[in-house]
């Protein structure tokens, strides 16, 4: 079984509150899985969780939809289900 690799990735929304749903829509582009995201309305941010090969799968993908990111980094998730306390 192949170990899974997981990108985040950082863009700016400069969009009004009610286009934000359509702003934040990455659709689907084989080998790369757009898992969630993030948005933090008052620093206009998303960040995109995804599931790919690599970065550059990412960087082609997002380009042939003429999506782009302002950063993408690699990253582990860390599945924590014990609480606060």
């Amino acid at each position: 079984m192949r170990e899974r690799t997981f990108f985040l990735g950082e863009r700016y929304l400069a969009v009004r509150p009610h286009d934000l749903p359509a702003a934040t829509r990455l659709a689907p582009c084989a080998p790369v899985r757009h898992l969630w995201s993030i948005v933090i309305d008052e620093e206009e941010l998303c960040l995109d969780v995804f599931e790919a090969p690599s970065s550059e799968d990412i960087h082609s993908a997002l380009n042939r939809r003429g999506a782009s990111l302002d950063r993408l980094v690699s990253v582990r998730i860390v599945n924590y289900s014990g609480g606060w306390g």
